[in-house]
């Protein structure tokens, strides 16, 4: 039991994108459409997330939303109000979060699809003219957000899945009623009121906006992103064909029956569907069977100097990794009979120090075409080394300084063949650790220095007859990118059948707290998954966000583009067409090494603002600032924007 000071807010949210507002409750300022995400997180319902939205009044037809909120019963609920609707906006599209009548549910408690009872906190005390003066303040200041004040004793249920009693409540939301129509009535108000949230306006106490007609999915709604064939009308996550029209990524869509008849030449029908009938459809990548028509590609071209720098390198090499804290263009070198030195790419000076000797595997068969190759990864400050065999078992970190072997790295022999080895260097409290794969479904740290083990705990394998481990991962390892501050790690791995799923969590939380973090941690995120689809370009923009190559859910449907995601949350912010080939980034720009040159993209708009052709650049020098190439013995770069 706690006592406290608890918070309802009413946001108001202008969506740019459909030009209407919607209306979200939140407590204590978490969003109630977050709530219901983790409560049905929690609850182990499927699916889970993204299902639900505000209520947009320009869609709503049940009354007046100032006497909606107090629950008066209506023809179009019954004795149900709604708090939220679906996503596309529409009430009773989707499951929405109602409430019985006599009552308010503040939080995720009961949903359309699930009859749960949860626990009635202790009574509120309202103060409804600090709620009154409160609102009014917002309003006059062109807020968005009218908060009202609950004292008094509240449980812990409160927070997460309450139920209050509307008499309990009903003082404050009269308040807040009137207060609209207040609104409604003052000029002065009224005025300050649409500036915040420009195109709503209040009418006689109601919320008012642009007609909606009825739609031939049989929905009045607005209309949907694209148009669709009556077949994938009603369905959910139906396997279709997106028919691209040449703005952006926007598509019609079209089951695979109407797809054959168009390739065939003949006509088809595309009808208009709201917003929750395409969404229904569009929201799930695996249903993606295939692309038609280009993608729309928006070029703003920006002044870009393309010029690059060529050095021949001091030895025959296997491969490069640059030495990430040096200002200069300093780089490790992994020559072709196994030597390893320090190369300075200005002042061509180069020195050996250790020599690598991880095991050739010669029993190795290529999977998918993936052959064994000797892979370079140096620490930040270019002390230590890591020579793996991607796509392959084996491994070895080296003392660059003693020319020691510190630690030999195994990454098991089950599936090996079909990521690169899982190795990273981190920087963490003054120390060099690295990061590797130690079995296909776990990874451990290590001190760089003394090869010792400083994420002990018990085992994630399990063999025939023996129980299954708390803690166990279900996920082969891949690829793992570190973002740029260190706080986080993207690993590009896959689960069966297979599914190519690129996860990301906090390396931080790993390190400092919990040792389960990399396995079933709270910050561990799934990206998204494709079919048959992972060894792919990945990289960070920032400590936030990470971007993901392809646009689909499957390797054979597959459209050249980035997705960008929250790495604190594993939420998808944009996409757009066209980066493809290997992926670099710095503090403004996202470079994709495309097989004709490289190209400069903005992350955010999804502009395309430069090219340099035929400069394929494959690895980055973050402290320089360079991307580089490596071409018959020559080391070409380029220096980015500073």
């Amino acid at each position: 039991m706690t006592t406290g000071l608890r918070v309802i807010a009413f946001n108001v949210r202008w969506l740019a994108d459909r030009r209407v507002h919607d209306i979200v409750p939140t407590i204590d300022g978490r969003s109630l459409l977050d709530l219901i995400d983790h409560f049905e997180l929690d609850a182990g319902m499927r699916p889970v997330g993204d299902a639900y939205g505000g209520l947009i009044p320009a869609f709503y037809r049940y009354g007046p939303l100032d006497e909606h909120f107090l629950g008066k019963e209506n023809p179009g609920l019954g004795p149900k109000t709604a708090v939220l609707a679906c996503e596309c906006g529409e009430v009773g599209c989707w499951p929405q979060l109602e409430v019985a009548a006599g009552r308010i549910e503040a939080i995720s408690s009961v949903l359309c699809r699930s009859s749960i009872s949860m626990e009635r906190p202790a009574p509120f005390r309202t103060r409804p003219r600090r709620v009154a003066d409160d609102l009014r303040a917002h309003l006059v200041q062109g807020g968005n957000c009218a908060r009202v004040g609950l004292p008094g004793p509240v449980s812990r249920a409160l927070l997460d899945r309450a139920l209050i009693d509307a008499a309990q409540v009903r003082p404050l939301l009269e308040d807040v009623a009137a207060l609209l129509r207040e609104v409604s009535a003052s000029p002065r108000l009224a005025a300050s009121y649409p500036s915040a949230m420009p195109g709503l306006q209040l009418r006689g106490g109601w919320w008012q906006d642009s007609a909606v007609d009825l739609l031939p999915c049989g929905h009045a709604a607005y209309a949907g992103s694209g148009r669709m064939c009556s077949h994938l009308i009603g369905t959910e996550d139906e396997e279709h064909v997106r028919l691209l029209t040449g703005h952006g990524l926007d598509s019609d869509l079209c089951c695979r029956a109407c797809d054959q008849a168009a390739q065939a030449g003949e006509r088809i029908e595309l009808v208009v569907a709201c917003e929750g009938c395409v969404a229904r459809v569009k929201d799930a990548d695996w249903s993606i069977a295939g692309w038609r028509g280009t993608p729309g590609i928006v070029e703003r071209p920006e002044p870009l100097d393309g010029t690059t720098v060529e050095v021949s390198l001091p030895v025959p090499i296997i491969d490069i990794a640059p030495i990430a804290a040096d200002h200069d263009s300093v780089w490790v070198l992994l020559a072709e009979d196994g030597q390893i030195g320090r190369f300075h790419a200005d002042l061509r000076t180069w020195e050996i120090l250790a020599r690598s000797t991880v095991p050739d595997e010669p029993d190795h068969e290529p999977w998918m075409g993936h052959s064994l190759r000797p892979r370079l990864h140096a620490s930040a400050g270019g002390r230590y080394a890591a020579v793996v065999n991607d796509f392959g078992r084996y491994g070895q970190v080296l003392d660059l300084v003693t020319g020691n072997v510190t630690l030999a790295l195994d990454g098991g022999n089950y599936h090996a063949d079909t990521v690169p080895f899982s190795v990273a260097f981190v920087e963490h409290g003054g120390q060099t650790m690295v990061i590797h794969r130690t079995a296909w479904n776990r990874l451990d740290l290590f001190d760089a220095a003394t090869g010792q083990l400083v994420t002990a705990r018990q085992p994630t394998a399990y063999g025939k007859d023996e129980p299954r481990p708390v803690h166990y991962l279900d996920y082969f390892h891949g690829r793992l990118y570190v973002s740029p501050g260190g706080r986080r790690i993207a690993d590009d791995g896959w689960v069966w059948s297979p599914v190519g799923v690129p996860t990301v969590w906090d390396l931080c939380a790993w390190l400092d707290g919990n040792v389960w973090e990399s396995e079933d941690g709270p910050s561990r995120h799934r990206l998204c998954q494709r079919a048959y689809h992972w060894n792919q370009p990945l990289c960070w923009l920032d400590d936030e966000r990470v971007v993901v190559s392809g646009i689909g859910g499957d390797d054979e449907a597959m459209l050249a583009g980035a997705r960008i995601f929250n790495a604190a949350t594993g939420t998808e912010l944009t996409s757009f067409a066209g980066p493809t080939g290997d992926l670099f980034a710095d503090a403004a720009c996202l470079y994709a090494a495309a097989s004709a040159g490289l190209e400069v993209w903005d992350p955010v708009t999804g502009h395309r603002t430069g090219t340099i052709p035929d400069f394929v650049p494959t690895h980055h020098h973050v402290g320089a600032g360079e991307l580089a190439s490596v071409d018959g013995g020559v080391l070409r770069r380029w220096r980015m924007r500073s």
